[in-house]
């Protein structure tokens, strides 16, 4: 498998390059005599009560590490679709770029605890071997604190791959099992479009008791590894949103965070996850990205009638044979419809204070009728910068400054809301 395409690849490039770098993973471990394990639900429900959503491959192997299985000599493998929701709940700082996407495919390998140096090697090995990476173009970061995962790095690596000795405790993991960590490795990728080795996936020893090794995890997100090898800006550029969007809509924060929104809710309906889900906490996760939709479509100008096409797409690709009810799609088009009136009714009651003689000539009761109308609006202050920011154009220099000074050191947990 070729590392790179000699052109800039095409959306629907990226996906196939994606597809092959899944089967070119599951070959390499087949033909080393591992064992596939199907992969679980989104929801793991009792087969990980520990976490909402299932968030990695480990969340189906808990019962190795627990002794309840005992793992095969050669390991264990296999291919999870994933949903972590940190971007849920910063989906107001329009300012920022989150590193990764909510919704991505993990692959994932399980090996008994005496097989660090093993599992390292076939990670590099199938890195430099079967996707064609070269050795200088990876980096291997360690803590200066983990004498194990230390000694295996400098016995196994191939002397042109950098390693990145660091002073820190990073390299730590829980796994909501009480008595069980894990100490490891970081692998990252040169991405040649930043210049920077850029984070692919870990290598862990995960230990218990009083520190001994119960197993070793390797995993990587395909759509995370695919944008580094391809040098792509932004995973979200190899996930299934880059066939239904333009490349300008991925050019920025909130085109980028309104993208991860609305793969993450198809990707939750294609499993079945709707607002009559059992699991009250499942439901928020869902609601959350909701409103994360309503309020990043209303800066992009997106009709609730848009975003409801894109989720229909997506969920269909996901799960063709499962069909999102009317009264859901209805519930979500009305949501984000109301957003975008809301929005609207904000910006201009705020143009109408700013206008106002009344108000104009005393800028401390200008301050505090603009803090009332976002509270009427349901907006907290992150939300009004974001908003007042994203439509800059409508405002002069002086009253755009005037507005940012109301809102920009806001640090206020973004509002709960009911989507109803």
């Amino acid at each position: 498998m070729s590392a790179r395409l000699e052109r800039e690849p095409a959306l629907s490039e990226r996906i196939e390059y994606k597809e092959r770098l899944g089967k070119t993973f599951l070959s390499f471990y087949q033909k080393r005599g591992s064992i596939f394990i199907s992969p679980i639900p989104l929801v793991p429900g009792p087969i990980d009560p520990s976490v909402v959503f299932t968030g990695a491959t480990i969340n189906g192997w808990k019962g190795y590490l627990g002794g309840e299985e005992q793992l095969p000599k050669g390991g264990i493998y296999t291919i999870q679709r994933c949903l972590r929701t940190q971007n849920a709940d910063s989906f107001y700082n329009t300012e920022h770029t989150p590193p990764f996407g909510s919704f991505f495919t993990m692959a994932g390998v399980l090996c008994p605890g005496t097989a660090l140096g093993e599992t390292y090697r076939n990670a590099l090995g199938f890195l430099r071997e079967e996707i064609g990476i070269p050795a200088q173009n990876i980096k291997v970061h360690v803590s200066s604190g983990h004498r194990e995962i230390n000694d295996c790095v400098r016995e196994n690596t191939p002397l042109d791959v950098r390693i990145g000795i660091d002073e820190i405790n990073y390299y730590e993991w829980e796994y909501g099992m009480e008595g069980i960590w894990g100490e490891g490795l970081t692998i990252a990728i040169l991405n040649k479009r930043t210049g920077e080795f850029e984070e692919i996936g870990n290598v862990v020893l995960i230990k218990g008791g009083e520190g001994v090794p119960k197993a070793v995890e390797w995993g990587f997100g395909l759509e995370t590894t695919t944008a580094r090898i391809l040098s792509l800006p932004h995973p979200l550029y190899a996930s299934p949103i880059c066939l239904f969007v333009g490349e300008d809509f991925l050019a920025t924060p909130v085109g980028i965070r309104l993208a991860d929104s609305l793969l993450a809710v198809s990707a939750l309906f294609a499993n079945g996850i709707d607002f009559g889900h059992p699991n009250r906490n499942v439901v928020r996760a869902l609601e959350k990205y909701i409103t994360s939709i309503g309020f990043l479509a209303s800066l992009e100008e997106m009709s609730g009638e848009e975003a409801v096409g894109i989720i229909k797409k997506l969920v269909e690709l996901l799960s063709p044979s499962y069909q999102v009810s009317g009264g859901t799609i209805d519930k979500l088009s009305r949501y984000i419809s109301r957003a975008n009136e809301r929005k609207r009714g904000f910006l201009e009651s705020v143009m109408r204070f700013l206008n106002n003689p009344a108000y104009k000539g005393n800028l401390p009761r200008l301050r505090s009728v603009l803090q009332r109308t976002a509270s009427n609006f349901g907006f907290n202050p992150l939300a009004c910068l974001g908003i007042v920011r994203y439509n800059r154009g409508l405002f002069g220099e002086d009253d755009f400054n005037f507005l940012v000074s109301i809102w920009r050191d806001a640090q206020q947990t973004p509002n709960e809301e009911n989507i109803e």
